[in-house]
């Protein structure tokens, strides 16, 4: 790549983990058939047989499962582990032993698996899937058909269809998308009636999108089309036109040019019909090289010209960017078009052997090197007073050893890595004084967690593989113990002492999450206490397989003056509503 010196735009580091988060869902983006023939959907497509399932401490379902039979990216290992929610807004799955399923899911290491959580496509085999609302049973004969025929290298005609609707038709030739494809959906007309319409129509060859590809799509007042315009497989041109009639109103374009490790964008952004809104000339830097574990965020970079215009129309400002810094002449207008200032801008220097990138006003902003399209050696980060905010170090585009992040005044992370993976100590330092420590083994937390205030030990927690295991307890700014909770393999186990000093101190002892045996709850406030005794109960409870049990009171619940005096419940509840009522 050519030697130059550019701006950053910003930097996103991304801390990777094993662990998979869900939220509330966003939407399936593609049908069945679109997801079959996508050049840009990373998930796999197999088959598992689930052989244990359990409910880990987070409450979520999680299961190991042997992988059957493979459609589309064959995982890192014949044994993988399944996260199928269970513990959020999402919703989720406990999968059945012995029971096999389809999985369409992403994974970021090829041996963990996110599904049935905002899932349109995986399914139970072999029965019929109630909670599966788009697809039901129909999903797996669709999948098959189209790989057995990618399989075969067939060429003709293909219909991706099941008894009732076709998603879409097209050609392969040699197994491969050629030609044509148009895919189908279901819409709701004003009438309330459903229509089948064309959600996207596309032009391949050799199984990459070349040529035109037309998407429609509408909110609850507009309806759309994009355009997109590929070059064996590389998107090089995208319009969008927003529908009024019959007719097609411009809003917005994309044009894309490829330079090496380098996709230079230009965008141009139109307000109604008669005049742009802003042109935006940006630079991605290893844009198809990014994947998970890259700290640099080098995309959206200032690069070319660029103009932006006020709300009547009338032009703001114009001007070339280089990497991010400002070069050349650039001219500023006030709302009626007059001239307000005309500024010249020096071109920054340029470094042999470096890639830089620069801020607006020509500093620089991120200094590195890239070697066979990877991340290579020491970079470094700068904000905009010439102070530096980030250094690490780069093998084969993969972090290796220490790697500083300044965040404003005082505020920094020192994190060690190996292989691209947090390993070892990570340090947050708050105002120059340490706040946190935690201890890190190849991307997982395992050893101790320190929290700390004024300088001062607050917190400590212990993790075993990233799972709660060993000693956690809470401390006052003078040392004195507040809360204590031991852990094993994520689940509450052993001897706790939990609760508000101020209002509910409650001792005791866990057996892997359920509370055993003696324990008395404190309350100071209103100079009581409880004794709650609690046994196992035995019955299997068929939704928390691997924790089976749980504790229940083997009496009622007796409460207690401070001076040993017995008293009942309602005189219990009584002088906790009385609290209440005096604390109003």
């Amino acid at each position: 790549m050519k030697n130059t010196e550019f701006c950053l735009a910003t930097l996103l580091f991304v801390l990777g983990s094993i662990n998979i988060g869900f939220s509330c869902c966003a939407g399936e983006p593609f049908t069945i058939s679109e997801l079959l023939v996508s050049q840009t959907d990373a998930r796999a497509i197999l088959e598992a047989r689930v052989d244990s399932t359990w409910m880990d401490s987070e409450g979520a379902y999680v299961s190991k499962a042997i992988v059957t039979h493979v459609y589309r990216k064959a995982p890192n290992a014949d044994t993988i582990i399944l996260h199928t929610g269970g513990n959020s807004s999402a919703g989720g799955r406990r999968l059945n032993e012995g029971e096999s399923y389809l999985i369409v899911a992403g994974s970021r290491n090829g041996v963990n698996y996110s599904a049935f959580v905002c899932d349109a496509f995986s399914r139970s085999i072999g029965q019929k899937a109630k909670h599966q609302i788009r697809y039901k049973n129909k999903t797996l004969p669709i999948i098959k058909h189209f790989f057995t025929k990618t399989k075969e290298k067939y060429t003709g005609e293909l219909s991706i269809s099941d008894d009732k609707f076709t998603y879409a038709k097209g050609k392969l030739k040699n197994g491969e998308p050629q030609g044509i494809w148009k895919h189908y959906h279901k819409v709701r007309n004003k009438d309330g009636q459903q229509e089948i319409k064309v959600k996207n129509e596309s032009n391949y060859k050799d199984g990459l999108l070349d040529g035109l590809q037309i998407a429609y799509w509408k909110t609850t007042k507009d309806t759309y089309q994009t355009h997109n315009y590929y070059e064996s497989g590389k998107l090089v041109k995208a319009v969008r036109y927003k529908m009024i009639k019959s007719a097609k109103q411009i809003v917005s374009e994309h044009q894309y040019q490829y330079k090496g490790d380098a996709r230079y964008t230009q965008y141009i952004q139109y307000k109604g019909a008669d005049f742009m809104e802003m042109i935006r000339s940006t630079v991605d830097l290893l844009y198809y090289k990014r994947k998970i574990g890259n700290p640099l965020k080098l995309t959206n970079i200032l690069h070319g010209p660029n103009s932006s215009y006020f709300p009547n129309g009338i032009l703001k400002e114009e001007g070339n960017y280089f990497w991010g810094a400002k070069i050349g002449p650039w001219v500023y207008f006030d709302e009626e078009g007059f001239i307000v200032s005309e500024v010249k801008y020096n071109h920054p220097k340029i470094e042999k052997d470096s890639v830089l990138v620069y801020h607006p006003d020509g500093k620089v902003a991120l200094r590195g090197t890239i070697k066979n399209s990877q991340l290579e050696g020491p970079w470094k980060g700068y904000d905009k007073d010439e102070k530096l905010i980030y250094q690490a170090n780069f093998e084969k585009g993969l972090r290796e050893g220490k790697i500083i992040e300044r965040y404003g005044k005082g505020n920094f992370l020192e994190s060690n890595f190996l292989n691209n993976e947090k390993h070892g100590l990570q340090t947050y330092y708050r105002d120059g004084t340490k706040s946190t420590v935690q201890s890190y083994a190849h991307g997982l937390k395992d050893g101790k967690f320190q929290y700390f205030s004024n300088g001062k030990l607050k917190r400590v927690e212990t993790y075993k593989v990233n799972y709660k295991h060993g000693f956690f307890g809470t401390y006052t700014e003078h040392g004195d113990t507040i809360q204590i909770k031991n852990y094993k393999e994520g689940f509450a186990h052993g001897y706790a002492l939990e609760g508000n000093p101020k209002l509910q101190v409650s001792e005791g002892e866990y057996d892997m999450g359920n509370k055993i045996g003696i324990w008395k709850s404190t309350f100071p406030n209103i100079d009581a206490y409880s004794i709650s005794d609690f046994v196992i109960d035995e019955t299997p409870n068929p939704h928390m397989i691997g924790r089976n049990q749980r504790s229940v009171l083997r009496k009622p619940i007796q409460y207690f003056e401070m001076n040993g005096t017995e008293i009942s419940e309602e005189e219990f509840r009584n002088k906790r509503m009385a609290y209440r009522k005096q604390k109003k």
